[in-house]
């Protein structure tokens, strides 16, 4: 297991993890922009090319469901940011289960001995320093409220990936400080008391 302790403060104050989503959000802004360019340029191409209006709308469809996916793309990443901004990396024993379909895994974060919180989202990819490719860190940094989720990433903090909670805390679970509640509010995590 690779020990490196988080940085103190903002975890958005770590240049990796900085890098990483800056990075993310320039290709994303550039898929934007291509998708877009491709969806007005359809246009007179398929008129220039005397193309079926069938093969003209079927590709325009094409074009135009790209972008919602890329919309909700954007959003996910400045709510990674916000998050990151927020709250600060701390270090946590994790275990892994693939979902089904391969389309994200389920993140069980040991908080304290015998208190676990599942997670659901993104992969989380293996730390580049991880001796085995198949490898998952069996420690990771997590940065956020443990009542509703957060950004995890593998000990680094270079790679940080969107998390929820996929059971809402109950009970004594369930309970945070005012400070604590104002400031998952601030991360926009606790999106149930905001529409209240």
């Amino acid at each position: 297991m690779i020990e490196v302790p988080p940085p103190p403060g903002p975890a958005w104050e770590h240049a990796p993890t900085r890098e990483n989503v800056r990075g993310r959000a320039r290709r994303l802004r550039l898929w934007l922009i291509a998708t877009g360019a491709a969806a007005v340029a359809v246009v007179p191409i398929c008129v220039l090319l005397g193309v079926p209006a069938l093969i003209f709308v079927a590709e325009l469809l094409l074009v135009l469901l790209a972008l919602p996916l890329e919309a909700s793309a954007m959003v996910a990443l400045r709510r990674t940011e916000r998050v990151l901004r927020t709250y600060g990396w701390e270090a946590f024993p994790a275990s892994f289960d693939m979902i089904s379909g391969g389309v994200g895994q389920r993140v069980t974060i040991e908080f304290a001995r015998g208190h676990t919180a599942p997670f659901g989202g993104g992969l989380l990819n293996r730390s580049p320093k991880a001796r085995s490719r198949r490898a998952h860190p069996e420690l990771v940094w997590f940065a956020g409220d443990r009542r509703f989720g957060g950004v995890t990433s593998p000990v680094g903090g270079g790679l940080p990936v969107l998390l929820y909670r996929q059971r809402r805390a109950k009970g004594k679970a369930a309970r945070g400080t005012a400070e604590a509640d104002a400031l998952a509010q601030k991360a926009g995590l606790d999106r149930a008391s905001s529409s209240n």
